[in-house]
């Protein structure tokens, strides 16, 4: 076996469980909303954060674990670690480097731990934000600023 081939069984296995705690019914609630209604075509995660918690006070957390690099050598390929000792019910990773925010929203079982580690594409510097809504229905907010490399990047 070639390392890249190792390589890309590894980046598999890594996707598999970053969606493993994904539930269908999570995509199906969003299919049928205008287009200025739905958080998965939102442009900046303000807009996106703001269609999916309308009256919400999102409160700053440092309970919330958010690793990342601070320069990114590489758009294409950014590694992201979510940790945190809340008991999650929903777990929602923003960025606003590309054309839509929101990355991804993650469905809690109860008496799941989060303890999330993927990769995502940024094409420019930006901020990421962890979202985390707690059984009790607050939502915590994490967020770091991630500069990309012009020597990387999606685009090569």
């Amino acid at each position: 076996m070639t390392r890249r081939n190792l390589l890309s069984l590894a980046s598999l296995s890594t996707i598999a469980w970053a969606i493993a705690p994904l539930h269908a019914n999570t995509w199906q609630s969003y299919e049928n909303l205008p287009e200025n209604q739905d958080p998965w075509k939102a442009e900046t995660s303000k807009e996106a954060i703001k269609l999916l918690y309308p009256d919400k006070e999102i409160l700053l957390s440092e309970k919330i674990y958010l690793k990342a690099p601070k320069l990114a050598e590489n758009g294409g390929s950014i590694p992201i670690y979510i940790k945190t000792d809340l008991k999650a019910k929903r777990v929602m990773l923003f960025q606003d480097a590309n054309p839509t925010s929101l990355v991804g929203i993650f469905e809690v079982h109860k008496d799941e731990i989060v303890d999330y580690s993927f990769y995502i594409k940024m094409r420019q510097e930006a901020f990421i934000k962890v979202l985390i809504e707690d059984i009790n229905g607050l939502v915590y907010v994490k967020s770091q600023e991630i500069y990309v490399s012009s020597g990387g990047g999606c685009g090569g």
